[in-house]
């Protein structure tokens, strides 16, 4: 939320990326004069100036400082472009935040025409009428994530193979795949009985536990309390009080008599859960799937899980609405029920709430 220091990081980024340039002079002075509180162009110390004004002036140090710079660069290059990354931490200090964050953009599109903008986040992004195209980031399809795999030095296909079905498509998850592999030995030798099969892909299971689960998705995350409901209290798919209370506080270590505490802190965390309505929280799906990949491949956690879905059977069992009943045959099929004994349970009106898991 301060334009200032946003602004210097920009200018020492740029700074860095053109270090052996003769003309990076300029853009280290403007790091400087935003680093030690210098006036502005207008002659005014910054803090003075109204918030309009003072963003604008703010921006002009940087943007005098580029076009300087841009005058030493080929026409091809002389714009710039600002890649906004982990726009979540943002959303989750509030609109007024966001709204912070864009009008700086826009200032810099003003005094630098030609400026490209990428934001990238879990979570929606309010635009506020702002134009651009929206990409969803989705996994690679099997013939692509292959590649990725053949790319990365796993070189035997039935591998490959394996590590596509089990753990899917992600790019993250195929370069932590592969970083498992190359520690295990040659990928030529991973297949040679099926014990050295099992070896490779516990190695792999580690290494996304680690990796994406630790390293990538809950280091995010500020609150204790979340953490332990998203890990491993993401199998279940709909949050509520009382499933805080009855389902999740026992296996993922929760003070049942905080649930509401607790609910109201998990609305906050976009990165996690959309609102479904004012009392229910639904985990996010494209998260979801991505970690519940590696919680079912954890057999540390295997006992938690099944505990969790036990209780959730028992909580959801005799329900009378569809919800209920959806959310019972979900946990009773990842359970390991056999379908044929769940007809009583069956309705075809249950298959749109079922068809996302």
């Amino acid at each position: 939320r301060s334009p200032r220091r946003l602004l210097e990081q920009i200018a020492r980024q740029l700074q860095l990326l053109y270090a052996t340039s003769e003309k990076s002079g300029v853009l280290a002075a403007a790091e400087g004069e935003y680093d030690d509180g210098r006036p502005g162009p207008s002659g005014l110390p910054v803090t003075d100036l109204p918030a309009e004004h003072q963003v604008a002036d703010l921006v002009e140090v940087l943007a005098a400082a580029l076009r300087t710079f841009f005058r030493a660069l080929p026409a091809a290059r002389s714009s710039l472009v600002l890649v906004l990354d982990t726009f979540e931490e943002v959303i989750r200090k509030g609109p007024g935040a966001v709204r912070d964050v864009w009008q700086l953009v826009d200032a810099v599109r003003v005094a630098l025409p030609g400026t490209r903008v990428v934001v990238a986040g879990r979570g929606t992004v309010a635009t506020h009428g702002r134009e651009g195209p929206r990409v969803p980031l989705g996994d690679l399809d099997p013939a692509a994530a292959d590649a990725v795999l053949a790319q990365l030095g796993v070189t035997d296909p039935r591998l490959r193979d394996l590590i596509v079905d089990q753990y899917g498509g992600n790019p993250l998850t195929l370069h932590l795949a592969a970083e498992a592999v190359a520690r295990t030995g040659s990928a030529d030798e991973a297949f040679h009985g099926i014990e050295r099969q099992a070896d490779v892909l516990a190695e792999v299971a580690q290494e996304q536990v680690q990796g994406m689960l630790y390293g990538r998705i809950l280091g995010h995350l500020r609150d204790e309390d979340v953490v332990k409901v998203a890990h491993p209290g993401l199998v279940v798919r709909r949050v509520t009080v009382p499933v805080l209370r009855n389902v999740l506080a026992g296996p993922c270590g929760l003070d049942p008599d905080a649930a509401e505490d607790i609910f109201e802190r998990l609305r906050r965390e976009v990165t996690m859960f959309e609102l479904e309505d004012g009392d229910t929280l639904r985990h996010r799906q494209d998260v979801r799937r991505l970690m519940l990949r590696t919680i079912y491949h954890d057999p540390k956690r295997a006992p938690t899980v099944a505990e969790i879905h036990r209780r959730a059977i028992e909580y959801y069992r005799g329900g009378s609405s569809l919800e209920t009943r959806a959310e019972e045959l979900y946990h009773l099929l990842m359970s390991g029920e056999d379908p044929r004994a769940l007809d009583r349970l069956w309705s075809r009106d249950l298959a749109d709430l079922l068809d996302s898991a």
